[in-house]
């Protein structure tokens, strides 16, 4: 038995789990908005949105998806639907 995923499956969850990172960035800039960027009570979340900034200065960064290999059929993973299969 073979189960067969969307070429663009894990493109798909990674670029949604850095969407979260992202939102989760802004999440905690607007924390410290809240309680003061400066302020002891905010050094916990200033070192979260450092994190996350530098996360997403690093994806910006990135370079493109590899997209040309997926359309390179995997000889070892033959395809389900193939008829010659």
């Amino acid at each position: 038995m073979y189960y067969r995923v969307d070429d663009d499956t894990w493109e798909t969850v990674v670029r949604r789990q850095i969407a979260s990172l992202a939102s989760f960035g802004r999440i905690t800039r607007d924390g410290m908005a809240l309680v003061g960027a400066s302020s002891a009570r905010a050094a916990r979340i200033r070192a979260a949105y450092e994190i996350f900034a530098w996360l997403e200065q690093a994806f910006a960064a990135a370079p493109p998806l590899p997209s040309a290999s997926r359309a390179t059929p995997d000889p070892t993973h033959p395809d389900p639907t193939d008829p010659a299969r």
